[in-house]
């Protein structure tokens, strides 16, 4: 490939790559070269060199394999291996992998799919972007959102069998097949441990409800105080963020200047709790004897947190196999029964929460 001195725009990059394809360069099942390789070859950037390839796996000319690249498409067989990952909240699949849980669910999929020779594709988007794709046999939707759930719609349009990661909205009305962890029973779980540790002024930091998932663990923490007739709406900061651990340091801070007697905090993510220590500590207060904090997810950094995290342990890795032995089942034996299964929560006690003090 000749270097080129002025800088390309994705069309033209897209252009080069179907011509390669087009020609004797490259035969079916070739890896083309790598986003790093082709950024330098041709002075684009690596997100201009991943639209082309993009438009490429659009229109099934090449497949995106997770862990291993991207090559020149054959034409689909009967039985078709190939599985896309639609990350619709992830602008087009860019830098999931940089997600905590995720890697954790490529696993799952993985173990799930193991036997069977599928093949995770990783192109994103909401499931317009796979017409014309007769290579792509499923797929698999991860937590998709209120404002989001287009993708779905589209995949039930073209036929093409999937399972979600998460709840869907109305999922018996529509039948969706679908995989989550039990939010709303884990949010009780941690609200009813503080409790039970003598705490009454719980307070819950949390993103605003742009998915199932955010609304069932706000649910459960108000069931939860609803049942031993605590007050909830006072001690509650929910706002539109990304529920990273600036976003935890920034409600724990608007929380404490309108609720500085509250003695535990629930933080609907452990991210955001993570960011709530941090705040409470650069206001002078210990964590766990002057304010407890309990967090959800159970992220890998947790333990090693000083004091290590309490929290919610969802069964990511268990949730990714699940699904993948499902769509299997639905892709190989056409098995027509409706999947929609809730896995439990675990609630894994560390050192970030400790009794009301009797003072």
């Amino acid at each position: 490939m000749a270097s080129l001195r002025r800088p390309l725009k994705r069309e033209e990059v897209r252009n080069i790559l179907f011509e390669m394809l087009a020609s004797d360069e490259l035969k079916v099942g070739d890896k083309i070269p790598s986003e790093n390789i082709l950024s330098r070859e041709y002075g684009v950037s690596r997100n201009t060199v991943r639209e082309a390839i993009e438009s490429l796996v659009a229109d099934g000319l090449v497949n995106r394999i997770h862990g291993k690249g991207t090559f020149v498409a054959d034409r689909p067989g009967p039985t078709s291996r190939l599985i896309a990952l639609v990350v619709p909240w992830s602008n087009n699949g860019g830098n999931v992998e940089a997600i905590p849980f995720f890697n954790t669910l490529i696993k799952g999929l993985s173990a799930g799919f193991l036997g069977h020779n599928f093949n995770l594709l990783l192109p994103g988007g909401n499931g317009s972007t796979f017409e014309g794709n007769g290579a792509i046999g499923g797929a698999i939707v991860v937590y998709p959102r209120f404002d989001e759930e287009e993708c779905l719609d589209n995949l039930e349009r073209r036929g093409l069998p999937f399972i979600s990661i998460g709840r869907p909205s109305q999922p018996d009305k529509k039948n969706y097949n679908y995989v989550q962890v039990d939010n709303f029973g884990g949010a009780c779980q941690a609200t009813e441990y503080l409790i039970n540790l003598g705490h009454r002024k719980i307070s819950y930091i949390g993103n605003a409800l742009i998915s199932y998932e955010w609304e069932d663990r706000l649910n459960g923490y108000r069931k939860a105080m609803a049942d031993h007739g605590l007050g909830q709406e006072e001690h509650m900061v929910i706002e539109d963020a990304s529920a990273m651990e600036e976003d935890g340091y920034r409600l724990i801070e608007k929380l404490l200047q309108a609720r500085p007697d509250v003695t535990a905090v629930f933080a609907a993510r452990d991210f955001m709790a993570i960011g709530a220590i941090r705040c409470l500590r650069d206001k002078g207060l210990r964590i766990p004897e002057d304010i407890s904090v309990i967090g959800f997810d159970d992220i890998g950094t947790s333990a090693y947190l000083r004091p290590a995290l309490t929290t919610i342990h969802q069964p990511v890795y268990e949730a990714g196999k699940l699904a993948a032995k499902k769509l299997a089942d639905i892709i190989l034996h056409g098995s027509l029964e409706r999947v929609q299964i809730i896995l439990n929560t675990e609630l894994v006690v560390r050192k970030s929460c400790a009794p009301l003090h009797s003072s």
